[in-house]
């Protein structure tokens, strides 16, 4: 999760990019392997003492249901499931962002709030270019489960221009975020390797 810590697509990708080299030192990061069993979610998940798993950004997801076959495949009963999970660590932690891993979801995708349609699923967001030049920002990760400050800060800026697979429709879209929600798609980007991505986007 992130917390603001102080004051073209291509461009909102470098400053990704960028973030993850400054949050790492130039380093590469550790791997967590995720899952890829077909069923999709973690087992186990108890809605009134939810286990949100939440990122703290010092290492990037591997592996996983990184394909388009695999997004294919997963059902809207897994989408919906993931989406009420998801749910459950918002509400349980006051967090408006939730990255899949988070609650058990090995394929990529992000859930933000949208004061029209609530919190609505993002599975494998690409950022697409913007009108305006991006001005990155420095941001600092949050543990909603604790308010803990992890001390990673990450370049992220308060915009971004996303095509998305919606949640629960299987439509492809594109739409424009902003502050909040664009700082967690952003993060979901960084979260997962370049690996998955090049096989996703």
């Amino acid at each position: 999760m992130v917390g603001v810590s102080a004051g073209g697509a291509a461009g909102v990708l470098t400053s990704v990019i960028i973030a993850g080299q400054s949050a790492w030192r130039g380093e590469q990061p550790p791997r967590l392997r995720l899952d890829a069993s077909p069923s999709f979610l973690t087992p186990g998940w108890d809605p009134l003492q939810p286990k949100c798993d939440f990122y703290n950004a010092s290492f990037r997801y591997e592996s996983g249901l990184c394909s388009h076959f695999s997004i294919a495949r997963m059902s809207t009963t897994v989408q919906g499931e993931a989406l009420s999970r998801a749910m459950d660590c918002a509400t349980a932690h006051e967090t408006d962002c939730v990255l899949s891993p988070e609650v058990g979801l090995s394929v990529p995708a992000v859930f933000v709030y949208s004061e029209v349609s609530g919190l609505q699923m993002l599975i494998a967001p690409k950022l697409l270019p913007l009108a305006d030049d991006p001005r990155p920002a420095p941001m600092e990760v949050q543990l909603p489960s604790s308010g803990r400050r992890t001390g990673m800060q990450l370049l992220l800026n308060s915009s971004v221009n996303v095509e998305y697979l919606e949640g629960g429709t299987r439509e492809i879209k594109q739409s424009l975020f902003f502050d909040s929600a664009a700082h967690c798609v952003q993060l979901l980007r960084l979260a997962f390797s370049d690996e998955c991505w090049s096989q996703v986007d």
